[in-house]
C-alpha cells in the first residue's frame, strides 16, 4: 500500500481484521468516505469481525473488483466468522499484518475513531490511514443481495 490517493467506497466491500494466524472478515454493502480522511462502515453487532476491530482497533476494507463475487461470498452471512471455510489464498497481509483481499479496487487500512451503536449494527467511523488502489478496474457491484459480477 504505497500511493495516496481518492477512493470511494462503493460497491461490495469486505472488512478484515486481525492477523496471519487469526482474522475475521465480513462482506458489506455499505460504507461511506466522510471528509478527506476519515470511513464509515456498518458491521453486524454480533459479527466476529465487529468484536475484532472492537478489540484491536485496526483493520482494513477491501473494495472489491467486477470478478470476486465468490470472495465476496466466502465473507458474506453467517459463513463470516467460519475461518476454516475462507481461501487464504486471496488473501494478502499489509506491513500491519492485517489482510487485505487480492486483486481489490483499493484497499484501505483503518484505524477506530468511533463505534456507534444503531439497532443490530455498529457505525465504525475510522480515521484512514493508508490507501493503495488500481486503474482500471471496475467494483463489483451490490445486486440485490447476491453478490455476482455483471458481466
Amino acid at each position: 500500500m504505497q500511493r495516496r490517493r481518492q477512493v470511494f467506497l462503493n460497491g461490495v466491500n469486505v472488512v478484515l481484521c486481525g492477523n496471519e494466524v487469526a482474522f475475521h472478515g465480513a462482506t458489506i454493502a455499505w460504507g461511506t468516505k466522510v471528509e478527506k480522511e476519515h470511513a464509515m462502515v456498518s458491521l453486524p453487532r454480533s459479527a466476529a469481525v465487529t468484536a475484532c476491530i472492537r478489540k484491536s482497533g485496526t483493520f482494513t476494507v477491501s473494495i472489491l473488483s467486477s470478478g470476486q463475487s465468490n470472495v465476496a461470498r466466502q465473507y458474506g452471512g453467517s459463513g463470516q466468522s467460519d475461518q476454516k471455510a475462507i481461501d487464504r489464498g486471496d488473501l494478502d497481509f499489509t506491513q500491519w499484518e492485517i489482510p487485505i483481499v487480492k486483486g481489490a479496487c483499493a484497499q484501505l487500512l483503518c484505524a477506530v475513531r468511533e463505534i456507534l451503536s444503531i439497532g443490530e449494527q455498529e457505525i465504525v467511523v475510522a480515521k484512514i490511514l493508508d490507501v493503495s488502489a488500481e486503474d482500471g478496474i471496475e467494483p463489483l457491484p451490490y445486486d440485490h443481495e447476491q453478490f455476482f459480477s455483471r458481466q
